[in-house]
């Protein structure tokens, strides 16, 4: 071969050598770059399978759920939520809804299969014009997934587990069911979630009751909630609308005679409520809450769509509420700032009516509840209780029996206590006058009498929870105690020695209507019936001659009014017999002195009746309002057998009999003389004493009449509602 050729040869050889390795090494990098996009797609596909839920079935999932707080009576007092949703089924549903919806925001929601390719092509085609990001392309099941599984990021891994989350929620569920939980967990601006939220929110009425225009409002939200709502902007909020109601129209949803009805229907909004106070009778609602947050965490009370029914009565609740605010504001003059009250149905102790202060906005601390004052006089009635429960003044311990009024000696020589309003001192006094009048040397020494510790043991039999201090200042009531407590403590008496622990949760209902927890009223006898006789009668006597005189207006009323010596603390606390017991107190939140005259019967008891007459009214509309017609008018002894019937059961003692088997006669007494009542009496009480105990003579002051004294039944003895035959001082 010649040289030349040789070259030649050697030279294409090279080349294509050359070739060959280049072709090699681009071979070796495709399959390098193949092998990497692989893995990155393997890696990315890994990613999204990694962080789907195991579990698919939408059945199991729950929407978070507002939790609801009603009233007795069917009001809605208040919704507490994380997000504010309420569930609405998909049959309850405006068509027009669905259709605005899809029309919208997908309007090829039932021709694909969880992703819609063409749908992201024309979002693309879009977004190059536009020469920025303004539609998305995703479709009504994509944004399902996001919202339920995923987070609001817009990276390509999250677009590509949203993609395969839709794909298999179409293959598992319907398109209804996409639409139900679509419309229920979506959020509508406003601090709405899901339609029915949304519905009442922005028009006032369930989503059953939208117009087409409403409809067709709340329908193009989900794209802007927070700025296209009406409440923030009203004119994009209808522009908006009407971009919906054109989409609709075009793709045949509507006709257009309701596309020009529909637009020119006005903007009809149900009103924003003003940041502040969230729920109708606050202070009892956050009650609530925290009972509901022991029972069961907070996680399930923002979470979990309970149904929570209440023992408050609304329309009670009202009174309460403006008692307390004209009762303050009456009582400037003797510089009240702050009051509370509590009323409870003595039978159930269910809480009919919670105020805990003048301004919930203002102060959330709740002084029907966690305000300990001291309760002053009010205080008496145990250490009375106790007395005649322990017949520490003989074996027939009641308001006959004479108590010193002298004041005790201490050891640095001076006198303890003194009697307030004026009262003299020296002498004896009987128990009812002294309770009547709320004189404290008596208390002092029928306190001393029982013994503090006993004292202590009854006021918690009754009811009293808070710290109790024993010293012998206590029987004047020196340590403080709440409202409510108060309440269910009085409640005893009311109830006939019967204690009923307070209640205000009737029923729990969880989301899908099961029952959680229903109340049933536990009632223990804690009194025997002639104690809670004795007391009744001793409570009755404080208004028709006593320092109750401002409640003498309301009929069967009992009480006891309360006034610390500092004059920081009023109270009345009172009661109808089987009826109702409310407390009542007012003062400072600063613990500073009232001016003046201020005390319970000058401030509380004006108060507590005005609540009780309009309560009483109430629950008299009540009743007649769930009760049948009697068929036939009913006897005076046939009313008497029915209220006996209706005290609360269980086994009780026989009424003629003590818990200790004596027999027990009732008699009627002169409040005058304290001796067995003539005709000619015009003041007089039917009270119980061990056989045997009974007085004996007639009345000395008014004369004599029949010689035969009556006995009576339980309900019949009231001391008649006739001017007291002593002088009242109010003010204590």
């Amino acid at each position: 071969m010649r040289p030349g050729r040789a070259r030649v040869v050697k030279k294409k050889v090279r080349k294509r050598t050359k070739f060959r390795l280049l072709l090699a090494y681009a071979q070796l990098m495709l399959l390098l770059m193949l092998g990497a996009g692989i893995g990155i797609v393997g890696a990315m596909v890994y990613g999204v399978w990694k962080v789907l839920p195991h579990n698919y079935d939408m059945n199991t999932y729950s929407p978070i759920e507002a939790t609801r707080i009603y009233s007795s009576d069917g009001i809605l007092l208040g919704a507490v939520y994380e997000e504010n949703r309420e569930v609405v089924p998909f049959n309850k549903i405006p068509k027009d809804l669905i259709n605005a919806i899809v029309a919208v925001e997908d309007s090829r929601f039932y021709q694909h299969v969880g992703v819609d390719l063409r749908g992201i092509a024309r979002a693309v085609v879009q977004n190059v014009r536009g020469g920025k990001f303004t539609q998305g392309g995703s479709t009504l099941t994509q944004q399902l997934a996001r919202n339920i599984y995923l987070t609001q990021k817009k990276t390509i891994s999250r677009k590509l587990q949203e993609a395969v989350l839709a794909i298999k929620i179409e293959r598992n569920y319907s398109k209804d069911q996409i639409l139900e939980l679509y419309l229920n967990q979506v959020f509508f601006g406003s601090g709405a979630y899901g339609i029915e939220t949304a519905s009442k929110i922005y028009f006032g009425k369930s989503v059953t009751q939208l117009s087409l225009a409403q409809c067709a409002l709340i329908a193009g939200l989900p794209q802007s909630p927070s700025a296209s709502s009406p409440y923030v902007n009203p004119d994009r909020a209808i522009k908006r609308r009407n971009v919906v109601l054109d989409e609709m129209y075009e793709q045949g949803y509507i006709s257009s005679r309701q596309y020009d009805d529909a637009k020119a229907e006005p903007l009809r909004l149900a009103g924003l409520k003003k940041d502040g106070v969230r729920y109708r009778a606050p202070y009892f609602v956050s009650y609530v809450m925290r009972e509901l947050a022991a029972k069961y965490g907070e996680d399930l009370i923002y979470k979990g769509g309970l149904r929570v029914y209440t023992s408050l009565n609304y329309q009670m609740q009202q009174a309460a509420e403006k008692t307390i605010q004209n009762g303050v504001r009456n009582a400037k003059s003797y510089r009240v700032s702050q009051a509370a009250l509590v009323s409870l149905d003595p039978k159930t102790g269910y809480i009919k009516a919670m105020v805990g202060g003048v301004d919930y906005s203002k102060s959330e601390f709740n002084c029907a509840t966690q305000a300990r004052r001291q309760p002053g006089s009010s205080f008496k009635a145990f250490v009375y209780t106790a007395a005649v429960d322990k017949n520490v003044y003989g074996p027939n311990t009641g308001p006959s029996s004479m108590v010193s009024n002298v004041p005790i000696r201490l050891p640095d020589g001076k006198l303890w206590p003194k009697n307030a309003g004026h009262r003299g001192a020296g002498g004896r006094v009987s128990m009812r006058s002294a309770v009547a009048l709320s004189i404290n040397i008596p208390a002092a020494r029928t306190g001393l009498a029982v013994g503090i510790p006993d004292v202590i043991k009854y006021a918690r039999m009754l009811g009293i929870k808070s710290p109790l201090d024993s010293v012998s200042s206590l029987a004047l009531g020196s340590s403080g105690v709440t409202p409510l407590e108060m309440a269910s403590a009085y409640g005893v008496f009311a109830a006939g020695g019967y204690r009923a622990e307070p209640a205000a949760i009737v029923k729990v209902v969880n989301s899908e209507g099961g029952i959680i927890e229903e109340a049933e009223p536990m009632l223990q006898r804690v009194l025997s019936s002639r104690t809670a006789d004795v007391m009744d009668g001793l409570l009755r006597a404080v208004v028709t001659s006593g320092t109750g005189g401002a409640v003498r207006a309301v009929r069967d009323a009992r009480g006891k009014t309360g006034t610390t010596s500092e004059n920081k603390d009023v109270w009345f606390i009172g009661y109808i017999p089987n009826k109702m017991v409310t407390a009542i107190w007012a003062g400072n939140d600063t613990f500073t002195a009232m001016r003046g005259n201020a005390y319970g019967g000058t401030i509380c008891a004006p108060m507590w009746r005005e609540y009780t007459q309009e309560a009483l009214e109430i629950q008299k509309r009540w009743a007649n309002k769930n009760q049948p017609p009697k068929q036939a008018t009913e006897s005076r002894d046939d009313r008497n057998r029915r209220n006996e019937r209706e005290r609360p059961h269980e086994t009780q003692p026989e009424e003629d009999q003590t818990d200790q088997g004596q027999q027990v006669v009732r008699v009627r007494i002169c409040n005058g003389s304290e001796e067995l009542a003539t005709p000619n009496c015009t003041s007089t009480r039917v009270e119980a004493f061990i056989a045997g105990f009974e007085p004996s003579s007639l009345c000395h002051i008014h004369g004599l009449g029949n010689n035969t004294p009556t006995h009576e039944t339980p309900n019949s003895g009231e001391t008649t509602p006739n001017p007291p035959t002593e002088t009242p001082d109010v003010g204590l």
